[in-house]
C-alpha cells in the first residue's frame, strides 16, 4: 500500500510538474502576446500622432491662407470705401465746374450760331458789311 501511495504521489507530482510547465509555457505565450499588443499600440499611437501633426500643420496653413485672404479683402473694402468717398468729393467739387462748362458750352454754341449766321449773310451779300471794317 505504501508503494501504491508512493506511485500515486509520484504520478501526482509528475502531473503537477507537467501542469507547472504548461502554466509557464502559457505565461510565456501570454507575455509575448502582451508585448506584441503593447508594441502595436505604440506603433498605432506613433502613426496616429504623426497623422495628427500633419493634419494640424495643414489646418494651420489653411488658417494662415484664410487669414491673409480675409485681411486682403478687408483692405480692399477699406480702399473701395476711401475711393468712393474721394469720388463723391470730386463729384461735389466738379458740379460747379460742370455747370459753368455747360453754361460756357451754351454760350459757345450761341456764338457759333451767330457767327455762322453772319458768315452766311456776308457770303450772300459782301457789301452789307460796315465800310469802316
Amino acid at each position: 500500500m505504501n508503494v501504491e501511495i508512493d506511485r500515486q504521489f509520484r504520478r501526482v507530482e509528475e502531473e503537477n510538474l507537467a501542469l507547472q510547465r504548461q502554466i509557464e509555457n502559457l505565461q510565456a505565450i501570454l507575455n509575448e502576446s502582451e508585448h506584441q499588443h503593447a508594441q502595436r499600440l505604440i506603433d498605432f499611437n506613433t502613426r496616429n500622432q504623426r497623422e495628427t501633426e500633419v493634419e494640424t500643420a495643414r489646418i494651420r496653413s489653411s488658417q494662415t491662407v484664410s487669414e491673409r485672404a480675409l485681411e486682403a479683402r478687408e483692405k480692399n473694402i477699406m480702399l473701395i470705401t476711401i475711393l468712393k468717398e474721394q469720388l463723391h468729393q470730386e463729384m461735389r467739387g466738379c458740379k460747379p465746374f460742370l455747370h459753368r462748362s455747360l453754361t460756357n458750352e451754351n454760350e459757345t454754341n450761341a456764338l457759333r450760331h451767330e457767327i455762322t449766321d453772319l458768315m452766311s449773310v456776308v457770303s450772300h451779300d459782301p457789301y452789307s458789311l460796315d465800310p469802316a471794317l
